[in-house]
């Protein structure tokens, strides 16, 4: 008789510093390592799958700082609002057998990228959520905006923000943006404080674009201070000609369990719990 050897797949496993997390990712080793899975200490080319351990802040640090890794990534909530971190602590033995049995999917979100010109050089920016543009602080920021090829409106307020449907639930809630399913394939544009007066004419509610179309963002100071956010990290640049922001080529793979449901979640984080129902069937 022949034995086979099947290789372990390698799992890598990201947490933030609090002793919650730590206590945690301990006790998931230990599963994982029981269940017949390799755990590594970094991530690797031939990483099957990273847990990340945390709040919805810990997983955006895990992006930017792996730089938006191709391996599919199951997030287990230790934080507060925890809306992409799909498990509880209480159930990561159940989140292990799911995904030994293939019980689960994956959903894929596509990402933000910022094309920024600026003192005779272009760099280049990813977001995951979402993308913003302000002046200096507490300054006023003027922008000529265009949608492709065509101009929309002279901006005059404290910004503008640009996000995906992942990214549909943070700061563009906060701001009166709309909630989008993670399955539509948009780009939502929510201004920041807009101004209304005879030399800007600015949009007060959100646009929403098609997945195809960038957003042609010009300042209209040579000399402009541009400050830019992307999933809450801050860059700074010097005499901006030109911003374009649309999405990029690269996808982050989230694992998902089979129940998983958007609207529920919405509902769940940020409507409560209570368990009122409605039948199809009721007189109208």
């Amino acid at each position: 008789m022949v034995s086979i050897m099947y290789k372990k797949e390698n799992v890598y496993i990201y947490s933030n510093p609090l002793p919650v997390s730590l206590d945690l990712k301990k006790v998931l080793t230990e599963k994982l390592q029981k269940a017949g899975f390799n755990v590594i200490p970094e991530l690797q080319k031939d990483t099957s799958l990273i847990f990340c351990i945390g709040g919805d802040g810990t997983l955006l640090h895990l992006v930017h700082e792996l730089n938006f890794p191709t391996a599919p990534i199951a997030g287990i909530n230790t934080g507060h609002l925890g809306f992409f971190q799909d498990t509880s602590p209480d159930r990561i033995d159940e989140m292990i057998d799911n995904y030994k049995q293939g019980n689960f999917y994956i959903q894929n979100l596509r990402t933000l990228k910022a094309t920024i010109q600026h003192e005779g050089k272009i760099s280049k920016w990813y977001g995951m959520n979402e993308m913003i543009v302000k002046g200096n602080v507490g300054c006023t920021v003027h922008l000529s905006i265009s949608i492709g090829q065509n101009f929309i409106e002279h901006f005059s307020g404290d910004g503008i923000l640009l996000s995906t449907p992942a990214g549909s639930t943070a700061y563009n809630y906060s701001l009166g943006g709309g909630l989008v399913d993670p399955s539509l394939e948009i780009l939502q544009v929510t201004p920041i404080a807009p101004m209304n007066t005879n030399a800007y004419r600015s949009f007060t509610s959100s646009l929403f674009l098609p997945a195809d179309k960038y957003l042609f963002i010009k300042p209209e100071r040579k000399d402009a201070h541009v400050r830019m956010q992307a999933d809450g990290f801050t860059r700074e640049y010097n005499h901006v000609d030109t911003i374009m922001i649309g999405y990029s080529s690269t996808t982050l793979h989230m694992l998902k369990s089979r129940d998983f449901d958007f609207w529920k979640k919405v509902k769940e984080k940020f409507l409560g719990n209570d368990n009122a129902n409605f039948s199809e069937t009721e007189e109208r």
